[in-house]
């Protein structure tokens, strides 16, 4: 399968035009700590044009626009750059352009941008490495490029796969913070300090953001709350149940940011 696979693509746009709404509207996608943590990690300056790659509804891009010069955002998704519009109308911004638009062939011209980042969506691409050599590409000399992504430790990758494809089958894999780095080292990149986090949402929230069948909800349940009651971390998720009997899972997310 390639980052051109018409069923991959197919999939991805049903997928994401099912979850548009939902997904939008989850807290942690809009972790205000988090986006701030980001940002500083890219140092974003009001001099940047910014490229944000797989954006889509546009939550790190408006808010990186608050600051930046001007802020496009691309998605292979139309249901995706339409509430990333309505989003942008919605707070009064006017330095931003979107792109609807497959982000293994970038449709712009070498060394265009200062930062260029990709959020959240890495583990969907069939071939991140040549995401990220388009993403390096765009971006100007002395630029800076990001990915933020989960990163599961190498003992449950495997398992968090399994998990996060029964809820969401355009997911490919989740890479290791090591092996995302050396993916950007590979390709002559100068690595920067990132930092690291993690995310913590209630299961049937995260559930229901998703555009899961019922069935494999289920399974998803029956095994993260085995995870809980056990005490194991099989999944990669640190699955705990809180006071009120409700399974939590946490996300591993790892900031990586290289100079151009």
């Amino acid at each position: 399968m390639t980052q051109q696979d018409p069923s991959h693509i197919a999939t991805t746009i049903d997928q994401f035009t099912r979850q548009s709404a939902a997904f939008a509207a989850l807290p942690i996608h809009s972790d205000a700590e988090a986006m701030a943590l980001a940002f500083r990690c890219a140092g974003l300056s009001g001099e940047d044009h910014v490229l944000d790659v797989a954006c889509g509804p546009g939550l790190v891009a408006c808010a990186a626009a608050a600051t930046a010069r001007h802020v496009d955002g691309i998605d292979l998704t139309p249901a995706m750059i339409a509430s990333a519009q309505a989003r942008q109308a919605e707070k009064g911004l006017s330095n931003l352009g979107w792109h609807t638009g497959n982000v293994a062939a970038l449709p712009w011209p070498e060394d265009r941008f200062d930062l260029v980042l990709c959020r959240y969506a890495v583990h969907h691409f069939a071939r991140p490495e040549q995401v990220l050599a388009e993403m390096a590409r765009v971006c100007r000399p002395g630029g800076r490029v990001m990915v933020i992504d989960a990163t599961p430790d190498e003992a449950s990758a495997t398992g968090f796969d399994e998990i996060e494809r029964l809820r969401d089958p355009s997911h490919t894999h989740a890479l290791p913070r090591a092996t995302l780095m050396r993916m950007g080292c590979d390709l002559g990149l100068t690595r920067l300090d990132g930092a690291s986090y993690e995310l913590e949402v209630g299961l049937e929230d995260q559930l229901a953001a998703s555009a899961c069948e019922a069935d494999a909800a289920q399974m998803i349940r029956e095994r993260l709350t085995a995870d809980a009651r056990e005490g194991s971390d099989r999944h990669g998720f640190a699955a705990r149940c809180d006071d009120t009997g409700e399974v939590r899972m946490r996300y591993p997310i790892s900031i990586l940011v290289w100079r151009v």
